[in-house]
C-alpha cells in the first residue's frame, strides 16, 4: 500500500457541505482510518453536484505506479449505495467504470496499463444528481 501521508498527498472534492464539526471534508478520505460509520468522522461526502467527484493528488515529483485502488464507502445502514457505479481515473485516463459496490465491503479496483507518471486519482459519479460518499481510499503499486 502506498503511504499517502508520507508522500504529501492532498485530497479535494467537488463540494463540501458544512457539517459544523470543524473537520476537513475531502481529507477524511486519506486519513488512514477505515471506519465506515459516519459517527467515526472518517467519511466525507459531496453535495448533490450532478457529477460529483473526490480525488487525491500527489506532488508532481511522485509518479503513480498503480496496480489497485481500494475504496471504502459507508456501511452503517445509511447511504452505502451512494458509491454505486463509481469510476476511477488516473490523471485523465479511466481505469475503471461503473464499479458496483456491496454494503460493508470495500471495492478493490484493478488499475493496470495506466501512465506511470500519474499524480491524481479521481473517484467520480457521472451525470447523476447524487451525493458521493467516500470513507477511505488506498492506493497499491
Amino acid at each position: 500500500m502506498i503511504d499517502l501521508a508520507v508522500l504529501g498527498a492532498t485530497a479535494s472534492q467537488s463540494s463540501t457541505p458544512d457539517w459544523g464539526d470543524g473537520l476537513p471534508g475531502a481529507e477524511r478520505g486519506i486519513d488512514g482510518n477505515t471506519d465506515t460509520a459516519w459517527r467515526g468522522k472518517s467519511c466525507t461526502h459531496t453535495e448533490s453536484d450532478g457529477s460529483p467527484w473526490w480525488q487525491v493528488s500527489l506532488p508532481p515529483s511522485v509518479g503513480l505506479h498503480l496496480s489497485h485502488v481500494r475504496v471504502y464507502g459507508r456501511s452503517d445502514g445509511c447511504c452505502w449505495q451512494r458509491l454505486n457505479g463509481f469510476n476511477v481515473d488516473v490523471d485523465t485516463t479511466r481505469c475503471a467504470s461503473n464499479v458496483q459496490v456491496a454494503q460493508e465491503t470495500p471495492s478493490m479496483v484493478t488499475c493496470r496499463a495506466v501512465s506511470p507518471s500519474g499524480t491524481t486519482v479521481r473517484i467520480s459519479l457521472e451525470n447523476t444528481p447524487e451525493v458521493l460518499t467516500v470513507c477511505e481510499v488506498q492506493l497499491f503499486g
